[in-house]
């Protein structure tokens, strides 16, 4: 559902979330209404470009995370949203906090495409961590 988001995709997005059960795909919030919701909350990293990221931004994704009521998105206060869902964005906001705090700025599309598209890590820590992984999978693997 974020590859369609950021890719601007509003009939995916929302497809996705009906099959879901997340919005009602008949009288519910329309398509554009569910893309906009999406980028109010995770656009920090859908951006293919450098973002900083505020306590204020920070604050407004929490929120509208964990509460899709807000009033600049009335279309989608009814989303039904499942439990876990906000159990699963728990790491993700909590990293969008502290870098709030420090007011952090990078690219976090570039980030985020690893894990949304698979791409290779682009910086030297992601790099790291991915030669960790091989070397684990490589230890891990029965020997013939």
């Amino acid at each position: 559902m974020l590859c369609a988001a950021a890719d601007y995709r509003a009939d995916e997005v929302h497809r996705l979330w009906a099959e879901h059960g997340i919005v009602d795909p008949h009288p519910g919030a329309g398509q554009r209404e569910c893309l906009e919701y999406v980028w109010s909350v995770t656009g920090w990293h859908l951006l293919d470009e450098d973002v900083t990221v505020t306590p204020e931004i920070a604050t407004s994704a929490v929120v509208l995370a964990t509460d899709p009521r807000a009033a600049e998105h009335r279309d989608v206060r009814h989303l039904l949203l499942p439990p876990q869902h906000v159990f699963s964005r728990r790491a993700d906001l909590f990293t969008l906090t502290a870098l709030g705090q420090i007011e952090a700025t990078n690219n976090w599309h570039r980030l985020a495409r690893e894990w949304l598209h698979g791409e290779l890590p682009v910086t030297e820590i992601g790099r790291r961590i991915a030669g960790r992984r091989d070397e684990t999978v490589r230890d891990i693997r029965p020997r013939a």
